[in-house]
């Protein structure tokens, strides 16, 4: 499992938990919430009018998809309802709203890094144990953040991938694959939990890590 996949260190699972922990409760709504506002923005208010046009995690969690993040290290949220028709180019908004919530984990991930680059720079942290701590924190915060939009970036429905991926495949197959969007589910859930995906998930999420430290100076 995720939570232990390095280790039984008592200390990187303690990290490991709070990081999540925060994300479920800060980062997740951030995801959720761009979407609601990028759908605002483009003039469709059914997010707002459902209540999801918010940073309360209430509103946004999914138990499944909390207990995966806890345990796989990826996770999801429930899906922010979206009416296309209220776009004026219904798929150039779709790609748009779809891409607005893995953009904020990266943001995140990014805010995370120039925090982490303050710190480091300014020596606000003069204890070697807290300083590790704080360390270790940042690290897997920022891996959290990625491997988020990474997974999410999955072109599968009901990920976001998939409401980006729509705009380019044709009308039929986008039908047929929300037809059998339960189904899908499923098939991704079972490949996660048997490690089908790991391979292309770290080496995504290591090239956006790689990435952000670079423009961080870090």
């Amino acid at each position: 499992m995720w939570l232990f996949r390095e280790s039984l260190n008592p200390i990187s699972i303690l990290i490991r938990f709070i990081v999540i922990s925060f994300v479920a409760i800060f980062i997740i709504p951030l995801h959720e919430y761009a979407h609601a506002f990028a759908a605002y923005k483009l003039g469709d208010t059914t997010a707002l009018h459902r209540g999801r046009l918010t940073l309360n995690p209430l509103k946004h969690m999914d138990v499944m998809g909390i207990v995966c993040m806890f345990l796989f290290g990826y996770g999801w949220a429930k899906p922010v309802p979206v009416d296309t028709r209220n776009f004026k180019n219904r798929k150039i908004g779709t790609l748009i709203v779809s891409a607005a919530g893995p953009a904020a984990n990266i943001l995140a991930a990014l805010s995370g890094a120039l925090l982490l680059k303050v710190i480091s720079s300014t020596k606000l942290i003069a204890d070697l144990n807290f300083n590790s701590f704080v360390l270790l924190f940042f690290k897997e915060y920022i891996h959290v953040n990625v491997a988020l939009a990474v997974f999410n970036l999955l072109p599968i429905p009901p990920l976001d991938g998939f409401g980006i991926a729509e705009v380019f495949i044709p009308e039929p197959i986008v039908r047929l694959f929300y037809a059998n969007q339960s189904f899908i589910s499923i098939i991704t859930l079972a490949a996660i939990f048997m490690g089908f995906l790991d391979r292309y998930l770290t080496n995504a999420s290591n090239f956006f890590i790689r990435v952000i430290l670079f423009l961080v100076g870090l």
